[in-house]
C-alpha cells in the first residue's frame, strides 16, 4: 500500500466512468459496474498481502481491522455497530457515488468470500451502509 490522495482516487474513477459514457451511451451502467467490480477484485486480492504483513494471519476479522485502520489513516469516517447478530457498517468517504459503489462491492467480496454470507447494502453519493448477519 501507498498513500494516495482521496481526490486523486475518486477523480480517476470518475474520469474512467466519463470516458465509458462518451464511448457508449447505451450500456454505460453495465460498463460502470464491470469497472467498479474489477477494481474491487483487485483491491480484495491486494488486501490479502497487506493483512498477512500486518496481522500474520488472514481471516474476516483481521481484514476488517486492517480496512478500519486504513480508513482511519485516510481520514475516512467509519462506524461499526452490532445489533443482535446483525453487524452494521457505515462508511462516509466524501469521494462520490462511484466510490460508494466500489466500497459496496469490496465489502460484498469480503463478506461473501471470507464469511460465506450475503450483505444488505445501500449507498448515497458519499456513504455506504452495509448490514450483515454473522
Amino acid at each position: 500500500m501507498m498513500p494516495v490522495p482521496k481526490v486523486m482516487l475518486s477523480s480517476c474513477m470518475d474520469i474512467s466512468v466519463d470516458i465509458i459514457r462518451e464511448i457508449d451511451t447505451k450500456g454505460t451502467e453495465e460498463y460502470r459496474y464491470k469497472m467498479v467490480r474489477h477494481v474491487a477484485e483487485v483491491a480484495f486480492d491486494a488486501m490479502k498481502d497487506a493483512v498477512l504483513l500486518m496481522k500474520n494471519q488472514y481471516n474476516l476479522w483481521d481484514v476488517l481491522e486492517v480496512l478500519r485502520e486504513y480508513m482511519r489513516a485516510s481520514g475516512i469516517n467509519a462506524d461499526h455497530r452490532i445489533v443482535g447478530r446483525k453487524n452494521i457498517f457505515v462508511i462516509q468517504h466524501e469521494m462520490g457515488e462511484n466510490w460508494s459503489l466500489f466500497t459496496q462491492e469490496l465489502l460484498k467480496l469480503i463478506f461473501e468470500r471470507l464469511a460465506k454470507v450475503r450483505i444488505e447494502s445501500s449507498i448515497t453519493a458519499n456513504t455506504t451502509v452495509v448490514e450483515v448477519t454473522l
